[in-house]
């Protein structure tokens, strides 16, 4: 009896913990990670009441009897099967689709695993949990498995940058900067103008509590230039700062182009000398002799050390009528020679050889006329060189011109030989607006300057030759070298460009803010009360009207009466006179009230509103006794002679800085902190990318998973911990997806693999077993009272 109550009282013990197990599942069946357990029973030890003996010839053999003790705790063992996953919408949530667990380190440094992948991270930048335990992985450049702790901003350094807005208004790029490489000038930077501020108060600034800087310019006070500009915007901020500079330092406006004016521009030219040719050409053959001949093939030859760029053609006269012209061309230091028929028909080739040997190549024309006009255009081609244009002094060019330079205009060349013919040197000129610049130039050639005697004409910079070379490019010996240079003079197109000095133009603070882009048109002042009568009145000009002045009413401003005729009919000629211009149009009889165009000589005009033809006529009887008027007959504007004043056109001077600049970009550099990160996405393979706005999207870590040989062997610590054992085996660490394990899902949860349907049933199997142990231990309790009452 008493064997069945401990057996009872065991199964007692065995069913409750399994209750508590079924319990505990249960209660984590909404656990993200969690992993189920069960708990495992087996049977207790036995009494052996009867060994077992073997059989024998004559006695067959005994089984052995035991009786039981009850049942014990085998195990409760957890269940690692994969759950579903639950979409989060959180990316810093991830769930490992498959084998592996994250690993994560408390503050004593002690190394726990996990399946659920609530991450985040610390003010410190490092990539955490939901417990705030750190993150591992691999950290390092190699990106291999470990066990490093993920910081965020270890992404590297910016350099330092100052703070940048820039914008294009009508045309014109401006930037607003900050002299600070900081982030405290990336602020809005807003420019007004007002007519409120005193006489001699230029600007004044207000900084708002979000730091977004404002500044007034008075719209009537004048800058001269940018740098006035600047400095005083920066004193009002100054002044609205306290009177400290602001923490961005100064600020700066800029423009791509000068605004206040017009830069200076630095002497120059333009165009370059004739730099001869080297071969003949269709082109240069159409040149000789009147056309007669051209050229249809240039082969130098085998020798062509000689060959230069200048090209000389003569023609000798036959000694007698049925000889033949004699055609020379020199080259450089070859000639070529050949002879021609007058008698040639169109079409047919000459050939003109070098020096009289094949070997220096040769030269074959065409003949495109024949008879007498070949025989006429050779005739005059004797002792002329129509042939190719030759380097400016046998290939001098113009170098440079001095900055100041104050002349403009076309060069003149000239030379004075001097012992050029003897030992190469020379005085070269050249004339510009009727100034001489002058310079020796030595045998040796090289660079020299020319100038005159006034250092304020600024210099000509040249580079020449040496006599030799100068003869060797013109094809001609060098004792010939000064008139062959002296007829290179004119083979340029150079031009002098004189200097401008700089121009400045004041604007006032409502110009510079103002938007007005276009053309601010004219105006007529005095208009106001309407001329002839009072019905006409201004209204505008147009935009490239260019009159102005005061205007008599009494005598500049008139309409005069045109008669009827069988052709046309009666007209009013009105004429408003302004300087010395004549804006005129007619109103015909017939013509109802409208505007008018009162057009001018250079096609601008004065648009005014127009009374109709009765108008002038009323004017005109009013203003004459009741006199009807007649032909020629005159009315003008204003009967007082009350005078107008005429504006002309003017392009605007408005700049359009009243605008918002958007500062950005200012940093102070060094390493990249965690406030400078936008946002960060962890990848299916564990790569942890954040955003920066200069770097991009940068790589800052990778987390590590850790796979073990058994996995149930892992102890449970609880808050969804477990921790290696003796029996799981030690961690083997690897990439999300790779050697076994699965990869990561950004934005979801693994869901617990709690299954609500098994735990009921077992609860039920596991309270009737509980039940029925009990009902051995009352029965054993029966039996005994049963025992005691025998001896009674």
């Amino acid at each position: 009896m008493n064997r069945a109550m401990f057996s009872g009282v065991a199964g007692l013990k065995t069913h409750q913990t399994k209750m508590d197990t079924i319990g505990n599942n249960i209660a984590n069946v909404n656990t993200y990670g969690f992993k189920s357990q069960r708990a495992v029973f087996s049977d207790s030890f036995y009494q052996t009441l009867r060994g077992a003996s073997a059989g024998t010839a004559n006695r067959g053999g005994r089984n052995p009897s035991s009786v039981g003790y009850g049942s014990t705790l085998a195990g409760i063992q957890t269940m690692m099967t994969q759950s579903s996953m639950q979409s989060t919408g959180n990316g810093l949530d991830v769930a490992i689709t498959g084998d592996g667990f994250l690993q994560v380190m408390d503050s004593s440094g002690n190394t726990f695993y996990t399946k659920v992948g609530l991450l985040d991270y610390d003010s410190n930048g490092y990539l955490t949990d939901i417990n705030g335990n750190f993150v591992l992985g691999a950290s390092s450049a190699d990106k291999k498995p470990g066990t490093e702790k993920i910081k965020l901003d270890n992404i590297g350094s910016v350099e330092a940058k100052k703070p940048t807005a820039t914008k294009a208004i009508n045309g014109v790029e401006y930037t607003v900067s900050a002299s600070n490489a900081t982030k405290y000038g990336n602020v809005g930077f807003t420019m007004t103008s007002s007519e409120e501020l005193p006489a001699g108060q230029k600007a004044v600034a207000a900084i708002s509590t979000t730091g977004a800087i404002t500044v007034t310019l008075n719209a009537f006070e004048k800058f001269s230039s940018m740098s006035e500009l600047n400095n005083t915007i920066n004193a009002a901020i100054t002044e609205a700062n306290g009177g400290k500079t602001h923490a961005a330092g100064t600020f700066t406006v800029s423009a791509k182009k000068n605004v206040f004016g017009t830069d200076a521009v630095s002497g120059g030219f333009t165009g370059a000398p004739n730099t001869g040719k080297t071969q003949l050409t269709v082109e240069d053959a159409q040149k000789f002799f009147g056309g007669a001949l051209s050229v249809k093939a240039f082969a130098p030859g085998v020798s062509t050390s000689g060959v230069g760029t200048g090209t000389a053609f003569t023609v000798t006269p036959p000694v007698h009528p049925e000889t033949k012209y004699t055609v020379t061309a020199a080259i450089g230091g070859l000639t070529y020679t050949g002879t021609i028929d007058p008698n040639t028909t169109v079409g047919s080739s000459v050939t003109l050889t070098g020096n009289g040997t094949p070997t220096a190549g040769s030269v074959t024309l065409q003949v495109m006329k024949n008879g007498t006009d070949l025989k006429n255009a050779l005739t005059a081609g004797v002792g002329t060189n129509p042939g190719v244009a030759k380097p400016l002094l046998g290939g001098a060019k113009i170098t440079a011109v001095s900055p100041a330079f104050a002349t403009g205009g076309g060069i003149t060349f000239s030379m004075d030989r001097g012992t050029i013919d003897t030992d190469g040197k020379y005085k070269l000129m050249a004339t510009v607006g009727g100034k001489e610049y002058a310079a020796e130039v030595p045998a040796g050639g090289g660079t020299v300057v020319l100038k005159t005697a006034n250092a304020a004409d600024g210099t000509i910079t040249m580079s020449l030759p040496s006599a030799v070379d100068a003869a060797a490019a013109l094809g001609i010996a060098k004792d010939k070298l000064g008139d062959g240079m002296a007829s290179t003079l004119t083979d340029h197109n150079y031009k002098a460009i004189a200097a401008k000095p700089a121009v400045t133009a004041a604007l006032t603070g409502a110009q510079i803010m103002g938007s007005n882009f276009g053309i601010v048109r004219g105006s007529i002042t005095g208009m106001e009360t309407g001329a002839f009568g009072g019905g006409m009145k201004f209204i505008e000009t147009s935009s490239d009207f260019s009159a102005s002045g005061a205007v008599n009413g009494g005598s500049d401003f008139k309409a005069k009466y045109v008669a009827e005729t069988p052709t046309s009919p009666a007209s009013w000629s009105v004429a408003l006179n302004v300087g010395g211009k004549e804006y005129s149009a007619s109103i015909n009889k017939d013509t109802l009230a409208s505007s008018l165009l009162l057009k001018g000589p250079d096609g601008d005009y004065i648009q005014v509103t127009n009374p109709g033809f009765s108008a002038f006529r009323d004017a005109y009887v009013a203003n004459n006794a009741g006199v009807e008027p007649q032909d020629g007959a005159e009315v003008y504007a204003y009967t007082d002679g009350k005078t107008l004043e005429v504006t002309a056109s003017t392009p605007s001077k408005d700049l359009g800085l009243g605008e918002t600049f958007a500062l950005a970009n200012g940093t102070e550099g060094g390493q990249i902190t965690l406030d400078q990160i936008s946002s960060i996405a962890i990848g299916a393979d564990g790569t942890v990318s954040v955003s920066h706005p200069e770097k991009g999207v940068v790589v800052a870590g990778k987390i590590s998973l850790a796979n073990f040989s058994n996995p149930r062997g892992l102890a449970l610590e609880g808050t969804n911990y477990f921790s290696a054992t003796a029996n799981s085996g030690s961690p083997k660490l690897c990439d999300p997806g790779s050697d076994g394990s699965g990869s990561l899902k950004s934005s979801a949860l693994e869901m617990s693999n709690v299954d609500l349907s098994n735990e009921f049933a077992d609860m039920i199997t596991t309270q009737r077993g509980f039940q029925a142990n009990s009902r051995i231990i009352t029965v054993s309790d029966t039996m005994l009272e049963e025992l005691i009452n025998l001896k009674r």
